[in-house]
């Protein structure tokens, strides 16, 4: 007769062998990054939440609620696996961080394949999911999110997503657009001059409400310095980082060198094809990514003032002058 030791192993296992491969390696990888590129990253929990088919499958949780049944640790990736049937609705390819356990700030996000992503792209955006965490954890992020005053009432935070910005304004848009070419002389130039960039996000505030100027700032803020972490997270892993052998010998998986040139190339592709009218916020992903990388240019120590200017990425860049 069998006991359990309370580790999951072979076919019982609840999370599949890939899956538990890929967080394993992205819980490395958050590891190895520690505090290097980030200060007191490590210290953010790196709570994810795994959307099986059937199953809710949640790791790295301090504490489940009690809709989680407990299935025992995993002997791939080493830690309690909790598990709840899917009832949320939530869609299978789904990437988002939000308090979706315990209050706890959470990553939700598909299986690699239901994303679409191959397994190193994968891992990556997990750590951009968890940066997002950082930001949540942060003492000041949520009563500061209210002060903005941009929810209109809404509680559920899909304001973020919905805000009503004048995405259809041309006269906007085209300042958008040369906000875009400013940013692209600026990086392609490596001096990190910002004259150009400072006087159009000043014209932007011009045309824009306050308001509207508070939720441009805001996402660049939060969304655009996300996928420049991304970004610098995979430069790390390239030169800092090794990969385990098992995820290594993952068929799609990729070498870091490879994942930083794409996601590069991806960047320049939105800023080469970005459209306010049609792409609306997502415009400002990779707007908020290449003003992060001016700062790192023209304020190498841009990211300690991080939280000294919430919310405000246009403020870093502005004070350059």
């Amino acid at each position: 007769m069998l006991l359990f030791v309370g580790t999951v192993h072979g076919q019982d296992r609840a999370l599949e062998t890939r899956d538990a491969i890929r967080l394993k390696e992205a819980f490395a990888l958050a590891e190895s990054v520690g505090d290097n590129i980030w200060e007191n990253w490590s210290a953010t929990p790196f709570a994810v939440l795994l959307l099986t088919p059937e199953k809710d499958l949640l790791v790295g949780h301090p504490g489940p609620s009690a809709d989680f049944v407990d299935e025992g640790v995993d002997d791939i990736l080493g830690m309690n696996v909790y598990s709840r049937p899917r009832t949320q609705g939530w869609p299978s390819g789904m990437l988002a961080t939000f308090p979706a356990v315990g209050g706890l700030s959470t990553v939700v996000v598909g299986q690699a394949e239901a994303t679409g992503m191959n397994s190193t792209r994968w891992v990556l955006t997990l750590l951009h999911e968890h940066f997002h965490q950082y930001q949540n954890g942060w003492s000041g992020y949520f009563s500061g999110v209210d002060k903005l005053d941009l929810s209109g009432g809404d509680e559920t935070g899909m304001w973020m997503l919905n805000y009503a910005f004048p995405y259809d304004d041309p006269v906007v848009a085209a300042a958008v657009t040369s906000l875009r070419t400013a940013i692209q002389s600026s990086l392609k130039s490596g001096s990190g001059e910002v004259r150009d960039v400072s006087a159009t996000l000043q014209k932007i505030e011009s045309l824009v409400s306050e308001k509207d100027f508070r939720y441009l700032s805001f996402q660049l803020w939060q969304e655009g310095v996300s996928r420049y972490t991304e970004q610098i997270v995979a430069g790390f892993a390239e030169n800092n980082h090794e990969s385990g052998d098992d995820f290594s010998a993952l068929e799609d998986a990729i070498t870091y060198r490879r994942a930083l040139s794409e996601l590069t190339k991806v960047r320049q592709s939105e800023m080469m094809s970005l459209d306010l009218k049609e792409q609306k916020r997502v415009v400002f992903y990779a707007l908020g990514a290449s003003l992060a990388m001016i700062l790192d240019t023209v304020r190498p120590d841009w990211r300690s003032d991080y939280f000294e200017k919430p919310f405000d990425l246009v403020s870093l860049v502005t004070n350059e002058n």
